[in-house]
């Protein structure tokens, strides 16, 4: 019985362009540097995420940090190709509210649940404006592919 022969086969069109974007963005912002434009998205994500940041003071933060930094690094200049330059790698974050008490996660099945299913916690409060909001003042986001 012979041995099976593998061949290397060129990635279909859709793959290419995904390693390509994926090397583009992966390389570093400069020689050295340990941060690539990837790597500041997705930082920039995650802090707007974790500290519930509006979408025009991340702009404002971006700008600064454009700023700040040499010209030839190809970081985004907003928040909006920051997100876009995750999103084409098919990676995105989602939030997910939680019970004050973190009994429970609103997820999946219980996505749409305005109490938790454990101590009967509210999920939302209501502001001075009317606005409804989570009663915990959290959201976890993940990331995933």
């Amino acid at each position: 019985m012979e041995p099976e022969q593998y061949f290397d086969e060129a990635p279909n069109e859709e793959a290419r362009r995904f390693y390509d974007q994926l090397e583009e963005s992966s390389r570093p912002l400069c020689e050295g540097s340990p941060h690539s434009a990837l790597s500041v998205a997705v930082r920039l994500m995650n802090i707007k995420s974790d500290w519930n940041v509006p979408n025009a003071a991340m702009d404002s933060m971006v700008d600064l940090l454009g700023e700040l930094v040499n010209p030839e690094f190809n970081i985004p200049k907003n928040f909006y190709p920051a997100k876009l330059l995750v999103s084409k790698l098919g990676l995105t974050y989602d939030r997910i509210h939680c019970c004050v008490n973190g009994c429970m996660l609103f997820y999946k099945t219980d996505s749409e649940l305005e109490n938790c299913k454990f101590c009967g916690h509210t999920r939302y409060k209501r502001t001075p404006t009317g606005k409804m909001v989570p009663s915990s003042g959290d959201a976890l986001s993940t990331s995933h592919s």
